[in-house]
């Protein structure tokens, strides 16, 4: 029994510096994502834009695929929305984040991948 609790012990004390690492990395996801939203109540869409992937795509409520260039200019329209966002969940798996929800009638999910120790948002 007591080599069980020395074994239990180690692993306990091997895994934590790990968990406390993941957690920080979880903590910087979902602050980008708060960084974003707080970017666009304020009506700062460049902002908001800087924190896009180069490749990042927007999908609208009506099914149109935006590119880069097209989702960069209707930040704009999106920072005039201001419904609260409701059924708001966030899921971590590691070098990607994603939270989902609605405004109103609409559902959004944001993705966020880690690129060189930072967020970016990617779709």
């Amino acid at each position: 029994m007591h080599a069980l609790m020395k074994l239990l012990t180690i692993v306990l004390i091997i895994a934590t510096p790990a968990a406390n690492a993941a957690d920080a990395k979880e903590a910087a996801a979902y602050a980008a994502d708060d960084a974003f939203v707080a970017a666009l109540a304020k009506g700062d869409d460049k902002a908001a834009a800087a924190m896009l992937r180069r490749d990042f795509s927007w999908i609208t409520g009506d099914g149109d695929k935006l590119n880069h260039t097209q989702s960069v200019a209707a930040l704009k329209t999106a920072a005039n929305n201001t419904t609260p966002a409701t059924d708001v969940q966030r899921h971590y798996y590691g070098k990607l984040a994603s939270v989902r929800g609605a405004y109103g009638n609409n559902r959004f999910l944001r993705v966020w991948t880690e690129q060189i120790g930072t967020n970016k948002k990617s779709e």
